[in-house]
């Protein structure tokens, strides 16, 4: 009787653990689950942060370009008052309008030595 008992006690001791062995195995599974499922969404975040840095980045510039032009827009329109200026003085000098216009492209192309236009 005795060893029928402590056999029945082994098998139920036997039968438990294999039961903590299946949960346990269950329970890793899960976790293993949930960090591939958050390794994945950190992946997503991160290619979503990457995306819109270039986006961003983008939209910089295309910024910059706008900026450049309306400089260089700028830029010509006060060379263009500048040398307009030149001409019109050069006119009220005397010289016909002609003649201001090529001295005033000729300085401004640097074409006259020792004359220059400061803009």
């Amino acid at each position: 009787m005795q060893r029928e008992a402590d056999a029945k006690a082994h098998g139920e001791r036997r039968e438990l653990e294999l039961k903590l062995q299946a949960e346990q195995s269950a329970r890793l599974k899960a976790e293993a689950e949930q960090r591939a499922e958050q390794a994945e969404r950190n992946a997503k975040a991160k290619a979503d942060q990457a995306a819109a840095a270039e986006r961003q980045r983008h939209a910089d510039d295309a910024a910059e370009l706008v900026r450049q032009a309306k400089a260089r827009e700028a830029d010509t329109a006060h060379n263009k008052a500048i040398n307009n200026a030149a001409l019109t003085a050069f006119i009220a000098g005397g010289m016909p309008e002609e003649c201001a216009k090529q001295a005033v492209t000729l300085i401004a192309k640097r074409q006259i030595p020792n004359i220059t236009i400061t803009y």
